[in-house]
């Protein structure tokens, strides 16, 4: 069955314009070959974000000077289309296709092997399951309908729960901590019990609705300390005797006594006070006689009798008042008391009535008036006792409202607290109600919870009966690889997981210990023992995607050989039935080996924007060197092998032309150098690139980009006057034909 690939991109990297490449090919294992520059570290990078999605999407990947960049790799089997990938610089990655890649390049080296100091981490978690575990469908159901039960029964209570939490909401409690907890996986865990949820709601309510400057009732207060009632029982109790005067005068005095004592108390001795009229002698006697009878015990007693009873009457008034403001107290403290547990039971006092008190106090000015009537008698105070016991009760209880009012002050000094105590409250007792109400739905939930864990655990018995961990196989793996690749020079502990010399596991020092050839083939070897953890089920495997970029840098061959032939068994290693493999390289002679041995199939070329098929398999480092001269000669930047790919063209001449001169300086001088001649400083550039050492020392400033061009352009200009097809055969130029075409 055939392989379509189509990868298209466009401003990322290098690639400002439209790369189209499209394969039909009968392998999925291709190396593209690519100059430096050219673009295949960008394309590795892509492939390695769709691995490993990245948020936000690194800027660094997209084109200088470019909005947006975007990336697409279609594959088709046949006529089938597979699916895809994308990557959007706007929308980031879209995996439409159903493979695992698994990218090496540097920055794989970087972030998994460079930054630990070549030491690989062991913190790999997972297993691989086993194919026998493919006819476990049936319990698999089973687990997934038990599952689905479960989430249909805890929507349901969730729903019902979300209604009764509705009047917490309206009163403000959906910010306590336990009103979150009113959810079915909390409740789930508390025993059924009976719940004070309306007492709690009342009282939230209550304070809620209490106004912000609520204040409590004035204190009460009943002030009888003017009245004396031992004095006024004295005077009832005890005899006085009357006065001796007449009884027509004293009857007279009797009733008039307060008008007499008042006039008495102004008169000058001279005139009356309220007629005016100047006394008489008679006047005068009858005045004396006045001045005798006020001296006199009976009018004492009387006068201090007529004073308790209008204290008594001050009394009535002083109650009625209180009564008054006892009822308005009681009312707002009933209103305001609901809100508070200490309170909320607790009665406002109730003062006996006015006309209750009146009865009292009436009997005992009724007790008055007899004594008034004849002080020699000795008059029960009997009365003066229920008045004074009506009095210590009425204080009692003032003492009492006093200090509910004080309590009710106190209360409301706190209300925000309350308010979130109250909340708190009321969400526990409704978990409580709900828990009670609903115990059916929980115990349902329950009893699929438990049977769902039943069924997993068997589900899991029986996957680890061919499970294994992904751990061990990447550490088998690796110990197998640097077996390999380094013999017994470096050996890999599964149980340290660890790179060991000589038996002795390096740690963190082996970033001191291995050469960077011996660095580069350590990380390629974990990265290919690190596609275990990719791995799922052992089905996986047969969605692995490899994308290599540059696999052998500072190696030398036998390292080489050694990474090509980890290629090469891929298949083998993961037991695949087809390998994908995508090879990078700028290694002329990696590539020729790659595709010599057929370790790969399919041969490409990416060069300035453009993949070309490589159509006899082969690349030769002739060509290439001639297409990166071409290149700088036509603005791009030198490199350090720029110098090497000029000697490596120039000798190639000079063999084939004359293989008998001796170096290239004295080709150069020949008359095949032609024009070349004029460029003085071509051999310097050749000798100093390619040997390490500059021919006149360090005093000698290295060549700048200008003059390295200059070079560069003087050889493809020798070639194009003495050899113009070697320049069409490398793609340099376009030949004729298809310059006419």
């Amino acid at each position: 069955m055939p392989v379509n690939w189509r990868l298209k991109l466009k401003g990322f990297g290098p690639f400002d314009t439209q790369l189209d490449w499209s394969m039909s090919a009968g392998s999925a294992k291709v190396a593209i070959y690519a100059g430096n520059g050219q673009g295949k570290s960008t394309i590795s990078r892509l492939f390695r974000l769709v691995e490993n999605p990245q948020i936000p999407f690194p800027s660094s990947l997209i084109t200088t000077g470019s909005a947006k960049g975007k990336f697409s790799f279609t594959v088709g089997n046949g006529s089938a289309d597979l699916g895809h990938v994308e990557v959007d610089s706007s929308t980031g990655v879209d995996n439409q296709l159903d493979y695992l890649f698994h990218v090496f390049n540097s920055d794989y080296v970087r972030d998994n092997l460079q930054s630990r100091s070549y030491s690989p981490s062991g913190d790999i978690e997972g297993y691989i399951v086993g194919k026998s575990n493919i006819d476990l469908s049936n319990e698999r159901q089973s687990l997934e309908d038990v599952k689905r039960k479960g989430i249909d029964a805890r929507s349901a209570l969730s729903k019902e729960l979300e209604e009764s939490k509705q009047e917490l909401v309206s009163l403000g409690a959906s910010r306590v901590k336990e009103f979150q907890e009113i959810n079915v996986d909390f409740l789930m865990n508390k025993t059924v019990k009976e719940d004070c949820y309306a007492d709690k709601i009342e009282q939230l309510k209550a304070v809620d609705e209490l106004p912000d400057d609520a204040q409590a009732p004035d204190k009460l207060h009943l002030d009888d300390s003017y009245l004396d009632l031992d004095q006024l029982a004295s005077l009832l109790e005890r005899p006085y005797s009357k006065a001796n005067f007449a009884e027509a005068f004293l009857e007279k005095v009797r009733r008039d006594a307060e008008f007499i004592e008042a006039g008495m108390r102004i008169q000058d001795g001279d005139r009356c006070p309220f007629c005016g009229r100047r006394y008489d002698e008679e006047s005068r006697l009858l005045i004396s006689q006045y001045d005798s009878y006020l001296k006199d015990q009976e009018a004492t007693v009387i006068a201090a009798l007529k004073g308790k009873q209008a204290q008594l009457s001050r009394l009535i008034d002083d109650y009625g008042r209180l009564e008054a403001q006892m009822l308005r107290g009681s009312s707002s403290y009933g209103e305001m008391r609901r809100g508070f547990d200490d309170l909320a039971k607790v009665e406002f006092p109730v003062l006996a009535t006015t006309a209750d008190f009146t009865t009292v106090v009436n009997a005992v000015i009724d007790e008055i008036a007899t004594k008034n009537e004849d002080i020699t008698l000795c008059v029960s105070s009997e009365a003066v006792g229920r008045l004074r016991d009506a009095l210590g009760t009425c204080q009692s209880q003032l003492r009492d409202a006093n200090k509910l009012i004080d309590e009710l002050a106190f209360n409301l000094g706190k209300s925000k607290s309350r308010k979130t105590t109250l909340r708190k409250d009321a969400c526990a007792e409704l978990g409580k109600r709900i828990r009670r109400e609903h115990r059916e739905a929980f115990e349902e939930i329950a009893s699929l919870r438990s049977k769902y864990r039943l069924l997993e655990e068997e589900l899991k018995n029986k996957e680890a009966q061919s499970k294994r961990s992904k751990k061990d196989a990447v550490a088998r793996l690796m110990a197998n690889l640097l077996k390999g690749v380094f013999g017994n020079r470096y050996t890999f502990s599964e149980a340290d997981f660890s790179i060991c010399f000589k038996g002795e596991t390096l740690g963190k020092s082996a970033d001191s210990v291995l050469s960077d050839g011996e660095k580069a083939a350590l990380a390629f070897c974990f990265y290919v023992a690190s596609t275990w953890e990719l791995i799922n089920e052992e089905e996986d495997k047969n969605k692995l995607f490899f994308v290599i970029d540059d696999p052998i840098s500072s190696m030398d061959f036998n390292y080489v050989y050694s990474i090509m032939q980890v290629i090469k068994n891929l298949q083998d290693t993961f037991e695949l039935s087809r390998t994908r493999v995508l090879l990078l390289t700028h290694n002329v002679a990696f590539f020729n080996m790659v595709m010599g041995t057929k370790t790969l199939n399919e041969a490409w070329m990416l060069d300035e924007g453009k993949v070309t098929e490589v159509k006899n398999e082969l690349l030769a480092p002739y060509a290439a060197h001639l297409r990166a001269i071409n290149q700088v000669a036509n603005g791009a930047a030198p490199s350090h092998t720029t110098g090497n790919s000029i000697r490596q063209i120039l000798e190639t001449l000079m063999h084939f032309e004359d293989p008998s001169l001796g170096t290239l300086g004295d080709y150069l001088e020949s008359d095949y150098g032609g024009r070349l001649n004029e460029v003085a400083y071509l051999h310097l550039i050749c000798n100093d690139q390619s040997h390490g050492t500059r021919t006149f020392g360090y005093a000698q400033p290295p060549m700048d980009d200008s003059t390295i061009r200059r070079a560069c352009n003087a050889v493809i200009e020798h070639i194009r006057d003495r050899y113009p097809g070697q320049l069409v055969t490398a793609g340099v130029e376009p030949s004729e034909n298809n310059s006419s075409s």
